[in-house]
Parts: C-alpha cells; sequence; structure tokens
C-alpha cells in the first residue's frame, strides 16, 4: 500500500501546450473570420492531472487561433460572442482558470508521515522472540524529502501552468 501512494502520488510535471505548434482539426469561417480550435489541450500535452482536475472542475483549456482577414479591427469580446452548445459564456481569466486547475500542494506534506521510517537490515531471534535488530534510518529521504520534492515541483508547474495561460490569453 505505501508503494503505490508513492507512485500514485507524486507531483506531476507540467507539460507546455504550446499553442503556435497545434495542429487545429476544427474549423468555421464566415465573412473573412477564421476561427480554429482544439479542446483535450492538457491531456494531449501529458498533463495527466491537470487534465483530470479539467474533467473534475468542468473548466476546459481550449486552444483558439483567430485569423482575421478583413480591413476592420475586430474586438473579440465586444464583436465576438463565444457559445457552447445553447450557452454564451465568457472565457475565464488565466488566474481563474489556474485555480481550478492546479495541483493542490498541502497533500504533498503527507509525505512527512513516512519520516519514522526505517530499513530492518538484519534481526536476530533466540527462542523465537527478536534480540536484536539492526536498522537504517531512511526516514531523511522518504518523509521531508519526498515532501519538499514535491512541494517545490508542484508549486513551480502550477506557476508554469499559470504562466502558459496568461501568455496566450
Amino acid at each position: 500500500m505505501g508503494l503505490a501512494f508513492l507512485t500514485t502520488s507524486c507531483a506531476s510535471s507540467y507539460h507546455a501546450i504550446n499553442p503556435e505548434r497545434i495542429n487545429y482539426h476544427a474549423k468555421v469561417e464566415s465573412s473573412n473570420v477564421g476561427l480554429q480550435y482544439k479542446y483535450d489541450l492538457l491531456a494531449e500535452a501529458g498533463n495527466k492531472k491537470y487534465a483530470k482536475k479539467e474533467k473534475k472542475s468542468l473548466v476546459q483549456v481550449v486552444a483558439v487561433k483567430y485569423t482575421n482577414n478583413t480591413d476592420r479591427v475586430i474586438d473579440l469580446p465586444q464583436d465576438v460572442k463565444l457559445v457552447a452548445g445553447s450557452n454564451q459564456f465568457t472565457p475565464l481569466t488565466p488566474e481563474l482558470a489556474q485555480r481550478q486547475l492546479k495541483q493542490d500542494v498541502p497533500i504533498y506534506l503527507l509525505y512527512l508521515l513516512f519520516t519514522p521510517a526505517k530499513l530492518i537490515t538484519s534481526e536476530e531471534y533466540i527462542g523465537g522472540r527478536m534480540v536484536k535488530q539492526e536498522s537504517f534510518p531512511i526516514s531523511i529521504f522518504l518523509g521531508p524529502g519526498l515532501t519538499a520534492f514535491n512541494l517545490v515541483r508542484a508549486s513551480s508547474d502550477n506557476k508554469r501552468l499559470l504562466e502558459e495561460l496568461q501568455r496566450y490569453m
């Protein structure tokens, strides 16, 4: 059980989406304006934990490529209405989207529970009773080590997610 916890509960890395490199499949064109879009960006980039949070929180990161072939400036919030099905919506700010999708950092403090852990290297028994036990303290690696690693990794990757959302918003 401890091994399963270790392998499934580690902070995951954030892999950049890079919208400029996306191969858009969905395309809508009208009145010299083109719109291309793509869903499931987080999952396709290998961001399993972020993609899972995306589905759980009902927030979707969507790449949208907008092409204006007219001679006038088009103000997206003013001139373009965004709809999903029959519902009009306003995109979330990058900060709000990141808040919904980020990895929860405090959960990794649970690794501190491994602090008293030790590796038993040998035991000596006489008459069925243990009389001697030798061990090696591995707590520095399991407790504080895993905690620090996961706290730093999750925090920095949450920051990278926010930076990418802000860059392309």
